[in-house]
């Protein structure tokens, strides 16, 4: 996390005041999105995130299937 907060900010001095203004308050939003993240909801999107990957990896065993079967 610090080296990207760290390159943002070494890319907003370069440029003018107004764009730095901006990412900065980008990166705020961003870092304070983070840190609402409960652990409950990163387990749960882990747990979607499985399933999701599972159906995927179905879906495609199924299409093998179908193209050996043909």
């Amino acid at each position: 996390m610090e080296i990207i907060s760290d390159g943002i900010i070494n890319e907003a001095t370069r440029s003018n005041s107004i764009t730095k203004n901006k990412k900065k308050i980008v990166w705020k939003i961003k870092t304070r999105s983070y840190f609402f993240i409960s652990n409950e909801t990163i387990f749960k999107l882990k747990v979607l995130c499985y399933y999701i990957f599972e159906s995927i990896q179905k879906y495609i065993k199924r299409k093998r299937e179908k193209i050996v079967y043909d």
